[in-house]
């Protein structure tokens, strides 16, 4: 038997944009970054994000990605990692933002 992977959609948005708008503009983070954010489980810093759940804390490289899953946790990835795994829904020549 053949299998491929499902196609699904996610939010995400990379550290360093993440570091930027905190620094910047924190209302234009995304919404689900502010609420981890105000719940504790996200901590922004100068130059890195902590993501802190029940299970682990990962302090991210400005060349991750976090991802917002299906389960409403954020996942860490490098950006190499997600472009392999993703493409951008509106700019199919990945000259994204993220």
């Amino acid at each position: 038997m053949k299998f491929q992977t499902k196609m699904h959609e996610v939010d995400a948005i990379s550290v360093d944009r993440v570091v930027s708008l905190a620094a910047s503009d924190f209302g234009k983070l995304p919404v689900w970054i502010k609420k981890k954010f105000e719940d504790s489980c996200l901590f922004i810093g100068k130059h890195h994000v902590v993501v802190h759940d029940i299970y682990h804390c990962q302090i991210t490289d400005k060349d991750d990605v976090l991802i917002f899953n299906s389960s409403k946790q954020i996942e860490v990835m490098s950006k190499k990692d997600f472009f392999d795994r993703y493409e951008d829904m509106w700019d199919k020549n990945n000259n994204s933002i993220v």
